[in-house]
């Protein structure tokens, strides 16, 4: 799609590049600060087709969230639960196994026992460190 940007449109993104990366985010932001950019203007050369396609080539970051960007997403939030699962992170350790239970819709994952030993529950402990323990073995 071919866009024909004014003048004004050219130098309003390169204002608003300058803007956003000085952390004025929003367009609101933009009209106070470029005298000639009202929010109407803003709504008109929206709705022009091609418009958008061309403003964020200059920012990208009101692109919108891509396929690639919910793939790393899923990925960094997998390193967060593995790296929370090795540091003993109970948080993290039922966020697993909810997701597990949600993935296998056909298998119970929850055991009461599961539930006691984690817990502490049960008459032994084997997820944390008992008080006692921590104390100095006493």
């Amino acid at each position: 799609m071919y866009f024909d940007p004014s003048e004004e449109q050219i130098e309003t993104r390169r204002i608003a590049r300058s803007l956003y990366d000085d952390g004025y985010f929003l367009v609101s932001d933009w009209c106070r600060r470029i005298p000639e950019l009202t929010l109407g203007k803003w709504r008109d050369w929206e709705a022009t087709e091609g418009f958008m396609d061309w403003w964020i080539e200059l920012l990208p970051e009101q692109g919108g969230i891509t396929l690639s960007d919910l793939k790393t997403l899923e990925t960094e939030a997998m390193r967060c639960l593995l790296r929370g699962l090795r540091e003993g992170d109970m948080g993290a350790t039922r966020a697993v196994f909810q997701l597990l239970e949600k993935s296998n819709n056909t298998k119970e994952i929850a055991d009461p026992e599961m539930d006691d030993w984690f817990s502490g529950g049960g008459q032994e402990n084997g997820w944390m460190i008992e008080d006692k323990k921590r104390k100095g073995d006493k």
